[in-house]
């Protein structure tokens, strides 16, 4: 019982921590009620339990519909507290009052399955995916369940979608231009894709990342392989609650590129791996398309379809920014 309120406890910090806003998550009154008395058994076990014992925490929280401007999305978080087998928190969405009833209900749905459930049942990565689900935190589950909650969105919205801006001319990456100053401490993944070359795909990687708050740096690497490293800000001496939110956060920009940019891509050309996840010093000022960039290569690209990326070359700019030594890790028997 006490792991499953210290988790529960813990999840609701978090979360608080993430919808800081006023009147953005609301605690129900019965809940803030009994959290004193749940704190302070966990921290002296012999203080007597609340009576009788609840089931679950409830929230409420209150975000922004990112599709309809001025709108509201209610959603009820119920977090379990059941001494018996862990369960994921369950959320619910209010009927918003701009949407029909059957509009809502299709809303609703997306509530009803897992994040990760959805990409197992189309056989997209299904063991990686129910592997990560596993894996995954409380608060990681949250936030990606509303992320697919926003992502359906635009589905039901009468207007029509704003088109995607044209894709930008890349900016070359040279050492002798001046670079914004990467972050002092940061969360670093490394993504492994079997093949990235539709332009206007590569150029979302980046728009996503750069219209992240706060942004996220690190660069795009097309070819076959593709690779793609991520970077979060952290603070200078970051604890396990900062490191928590980076993951979920990365998390969620994997999660929109799916549902958005890539919603039109079969499942099986989906497959992302992350490869590599370190704390360390930033290495990148921004977030960029490296592809022919004269320091990995330039225009001239292997392979019989001219499709793969100088990779030694890659490997001594990655050394020149201080993340030498983990191409191999990442690529490996496709490392040359």
């Amino acid at each position: 019982m006490r792991n499953a309120i210290e988790r529960q406890l813990g999840t609701l910090e978090l979360l608080t921590a993430v919808y800081c806003a006023e009147g953005e998550l609301i605690l129900q009154s019965e809940t803030g009620a009994l959290l004193p008395s749940l704190k302070a058994w966990t921290e002296h076990p012999s203080s007597p339990l609340p009576s009788p014992f609840p089931s679950e925490l409830k929230l409420l929280l209150n975000i922004k519909a990112e599709d309809h401007p001025g709108q509201v999305l209610k959603i009820d978080i119920l977090l379990p507290l059941s001494p018996a087998q862990p369960q994921r928190p369950k959320l619910k969405l209010r009927q918003p009052v701009w949407l029909s009833r059957s509009e809502s209900e299709r809303l609703a749905e997306v509530l009803s399955v897992s994040p990760h459930r959805e990409d197992e049942q189309r056989g997209d990565g299904c063991g990686e995916e129910e592997e990560k689900e596993e894996g995954e935190d409380d608060l990681g589950w949250i936030m990606s369940s509303l992320d697919r909650l926003q992502a359906a969105l635009p589905s039901l919205s009468s207007s029509p979608a704003t088109p995607s801006p044209a894709s930008p001319p890349l900016t070359p990456i040279t050492q002798t231009s001046a670079q914004p100053t990467p972050p002092s401490q940061v969360l670093r993944t490394w993504h492994h894709l079997p093949s990235l070359s539709t332009r206007s795909k590569r150029t979302d990687l980046v728009q996503y990342a750069q219209s992240h708050h706060p942004p996220l740096t690190g660069f795009v690497l097309a070819g076959k392989p593709g690779l793609v490293v991520l970077e979060y800000p952290l603070p200078p001496s970051p604890i396990q609650a900062d490191l928590s939110l980076a993951s979920a956060a990365l998390d969620r920009y994997w999660s929109t590129i799916r549902s958005q940019s890539w919603a039109d891509i079969p499942p099986s050309h989906k497959k992302v791996s992350e490869r590599l996840r370190e704390v360390g010093q930033g290495a990148f000022g921004d977030m960029r398309e490296v592809t022919r960039a004269q320091e990995v290569g330039g225009e001239r690209m292997g392979g019989e379809k001219g499709n793969r990326q100088d990779l030694a070359s890659v490997g001594r700019w990655l050394e020149g920014c201080g993340v030498g030594g983990r191409l191999e890790r990442v690529l490996g028997a496709e490392w040359t």
